[in-house]
C-alpha cells in the first residue's frame, strides 16, 4: 500500500513538473524571457539560456518521475529544482520583486511567501519518491540503462513541436 502511495506522489509531482513546463512553453520564450530577467538575470545570453532551457528540463524530469525510469534520480533533480526556485523566488521577494512567478506561464500568480513555502513542501514530497524508489507501477528496472535518455527524448521534440506551433 505504502508503493501506491509513493507511485501517487511520484505522478502528482510529475504532473506538475509537466503542466508547468507546457504553460511555460505555450506563453512563448520571450515571456519567459522577461520573467526571467526580473529575477535579476541580467545578462541578456543567461537569461535567454535559461527561458530556453529551463521547460525542456522540467519536461524530461516531469516525464522521468512519470514513467519511473530512473525514479530516484529524478526525484533528486525534482528536489534540486524545486529547492533552487524556492531560492530564486525568496531572493526575489527579498530584492522587492512581486510580479509574476513565471511558475505557469500565463496563469502565473504574483511571487509571494507562500510560493517560497509551496515549493518547499514540494521538494520535501521528492524525499519519500527517492527513498521508496519510486514505488509501484516504476518502468526502470525493467528497462535497460539507454532508457535514461526516454525522458529526455520525449522532452525535446515535445518542446520544439509547441514553440513550432505558436510561430
Amino acid at each position: 500500500m505504502v508503493d501506491v502511495g509513493v507511485a501517487a506522489l511520484r505522478i502528482f509531482l510529475a504532473a506538475i513538473l509537466i503542466l508547468a513546463a507546457a504553460t511555460k512553453i505555450a506563453g512563448g520564450t520571450e515571456s519567459f524571457e522577461r520573467i526571467v530577467r526580473a529575477y535579476g538575470i541580467g545578462h541578456p545570453l543567461l537569461a535567454r539560456a535559461v527561458s530556453l532551457l529551463l521547460p525542456p528540463i522540467e519536461l524530461a524530469i516531469g516525464f522521468g518521475l512519470l514513467f519511473g525510469i530512473a525514479a530516484q534520480l529524478f526525484a533528486v533533480a525534482a528536489g534540486a529544482l524545486l529547492l533552487t526556485f524556492s531560492g530564486a523566488l525568496a531572493y526575489a521577494l527579498h530584492q522587492g520583486y512581486r510580479g509574476s512567478c513565471g511558475c505557469l506561464g500565463r496563469f502565473s500568480a504574483p511571487v509571494s511567501r507562500f510560493m517560497v513555502r509551496r515549493n518547499l513542501v514540494l521538494a520535501a514530497l521528492t524525499v519519500p519518491v527517492y527513498l521508496a524508489g519510486g514505488g509501484a507501477f516504476v518502468l526502470g528496472p525493467a528497462l535497460p540503462a539507454i532508457s535514461l535518455l526516454f525522458p529526455f527524448a520525449l522532452a525535446v521534440p515535445a518542446s520544439a513541436l509547441v514553440r513550432r506551433q505558436r510561430s
